[in-house]
C-alpha cells in the first residue's frame, strides 16, 4: 500500500467515525414531532376494551358505548386529570384529551366493576432508522478502508 493512501484512509476513517459519534450524540436531543392521535376504547357489555391504553401528552381517548346498556366514563377521585362523560347510550361517544403525564384511572359511573387506566408518557424521539444509518456508516468505513488498502 502506498504511504499517501494510508494517510487518506486514516483521515477518512477518523472523519466518518467522528461524524457517527456526533450523529449518535445529537439524535437523542432532537425533539420528536408527531401529530396528536385519537385512541379508541369500546364499551362492550361490562368492560372497557382495551381497559388500559398508553398515549402521549396531547392525544385523545375516544370511548364509544357499543351496547344498549347505559354507561359513563368518570375519572377516579384524586386523579390529576378530572373528566366525566355524560350518560352514554348505545353508539354515544365521549372524548377527552390528556395533557399531563401520568396514569389516570377511571371507572363507569353506573357499574362499579368497570375500570380502566390511561397511561400518558412523555414523548420519546422515534428514530427507528438510526441503527441502520450507523451500521451503514460503519460498513462504508470498513469497505473504503479495504478498497484503499488494496489499491
Amino acid at each position: 500500500m502506498r504511504k499517501g493512501a494510508s494517510g487518506v484512509v486514516r483521515v477518512m476513517t477518523m472523519a466518518l467515525v467522528a461524524f457517527t459519534i456526533a450523529f449518535a450524540m445529537v439524535i437523542p436531543f432532537v425533539p420528536a414531532s408527531r401529530a396528536a392521535t385519537t385512541f379508541d376504547v369500546q364499551i362492550v357489555n361490562l368492560a372497557f376494551q382495551p381497559s388500559d391504553v398508553t398515549i402521549f401528552p396531547g392525544d385523545t381517548v375516544r370511548w364509544t358505548n357499543t351496547v344498549s346498556t347505559i354507561h359513563s366514563v368518570v375519572s377516579d377521585v384524586g386523579s390529576a386529570e378530572a373528566f366525566t362523560s355524560p350518560t352514554l347510550g348505545q353508539n354515544d361517544v365521549f372524548t377527552y384529551t390528556f395533557d399531563n403525564e401520568g396514569s389516570f384511572a377511571y371507572h363507569c359511573g353506573q357499574h362499579s366493576s368497570m375500570h380502566g387506566t390511561v397511561h400518558v408518557t412523555t414523548l420519546v424521539p422515534e428514530f427507528s432508522g438510526l441503527p441502520i444509518v450507523l451500521v451503514g456508516l460503519l460498513a462504508a468505513v470498513v469497505g473504503l478502508t479495504r478498497v484503499l488498502r488494496k489499491g
